[in-house]
């Protein structure tokens, strides 16, 4: 008998690489905050919001005017960028999948922020930033 139970505690204590090889079930939206002229914009609040969350999650563009929204449930988001002195920028339609980062480059447009402008019909949102295949279930 305690032949036998030493295999299978062997399996039970040693991780299973089917364990460890496991996917992320959460996405990223990430991009680059500029203006019309390139030059980019540090402080920009970056909101996204889905039906797959609770509340938006926010974060702000850093020096570079990069932001990185982690963590987030696959689903399709909109993505709102403000910043007083800019019109503010909406962009709907960005589908997360497990797994998958979306790059969302933004350009604000000098302006009042009670105008907005809308992206609609950009190019397809791609993942640049993973090398790995997303699970999906």
């Amino acid at each position: 008998m305690r032949n036998f139970l030493l295999p299978i505690l062997l399996l039970l204590l040693v991780p299973s690489p089917f364990l460890l090889a496991q996917g992320s079930v959460s996405g990223r939206i990430t991009g680059t905050v500029t203006d019309t002229q390139g030059g980019v914009i540090s402080g920009a609040a970056v909101t996204v919001s889905s039906s797959a969350m609770l509340n938006p999650k926010s974060q702000k563009s850093v020096d570079g005017g990069a932001y990185l929204l982690e963590s987030l449930p696959p689903g399709e988001y909109k993505v709102i960028c403000s910043l007083p002195g800019f019109k503010s920028f909406v962009q709907g339609g960005v589908v997360l999948t497990a797994g998958f980062t979306a790059t969302v480059n933004i350009t604000m447009v000098l302006g009042d922020t009670s105008e907005t402008v809308t992206v609609s019909g950009s190019e397809p949102v791609v993942d640049v930033q993973s090398g790995s295949t997303p699970i999906t279930f």
